[in-house]
């Protein structure tokens, strides 16, 4: 996966996403980019080094991809960067949300820092899409606002050595109201919710990312001189 004669690199953040439809909005941000392997790059997000690891679908993927990746990387702050699915009525989509709190089926609560002025929730962390009413309801249970695939293990291959940050736009309702997007089994609806993240991701969360990386690691700065913060 990677240059092994490479010194391990250090970096502002580290910004984990999980497919392409979520990735191509940040990369078409970023200038002096490099590659350091196909699923991982390092570049400037305005005036913030970034690296960027295209995870894949899943806990288990983003884990061990996370795990490998800061082998090579050393990042101030990772990121948890992506769509999510609302598992209340009273969240719509494009809602960008952060988070205090993920939990997981396999792992007690991780606690993560949530990104200053965004409303923050509950994240549960699934293995598999959630797309029903009944599924919907049952992982509510948990008492999360939100679900996804990856933060979980992401913050597991982290293991409390610097910030996890969760930034996650509301895509879908989880099945709790009829969408084409979000159909079980077929092309086009894969294809149409694709295109949908694709959109949010670049409308919404891209513009706004260089901002939120910067003012958080400004917030990173002032605790650790001492500085008051609010």
């Amino acid at each position: 996966m990677f240059d092994r004669d490479r010194p391990p690199e250090p970096v502002d953040a580290l910004l984990c996403i999980a497919i392409v439809a979520e990735l191509a909005p940040v990369l078409s941000l970023l200038h002096r980019f490099r590659l350091r392997s196909h699923r991982l790059g390092v570049g400037y997000l305005a005036d913030v080094r970034v690296a960027v690891l295209r995870s894949g679908v899943g806990p288990a993927a983003a884990e061990r991809r996370t795990r490998a990746t800061l082998e090579r990387i050393i990042p101030r702050s990772v990121w948890s960067v992506g769509s999510c699915g609302a598992l209340v009525d009273t969240l719509a989509v494009g809602t960008v949300v952060t988070a205090t709190s993920v939990l997981s089926s396999k792992q007690v609560p991780h606690a993560v820092s949530p990104v200053a002025d965004l409303p923050s929730v509950v994240v549960h962390t699934v293995e598999r899409p959630v797309f029903d009413p009944d599924r919907r309801a049952q992982v509510a249970q948990s008492g999360a606002q939100v679900c996804e695939m990856e933060a979980a293990g992401v913050v597991r291959a982290v293991g409390g050595r610097c910030p996890v940050h969760l930034l996650k736009i509301v895509s879908d309702q989880a099945g709790g109201t009829p969408d084409p997007a979000v159909a079980l089994g077929s092309a086009r609806a894969q294809a149409l919710f694709h295109t949908r993240v694709e959109h949010l991701m670049r409308t919404v969360v891209a513009p706004q990312l260089a901002l939120r990386v910067r003012s958080t690691l400004a917030c990173l700065d002032a605790v650790s001189s001492g500085e008051p913060t609010g």
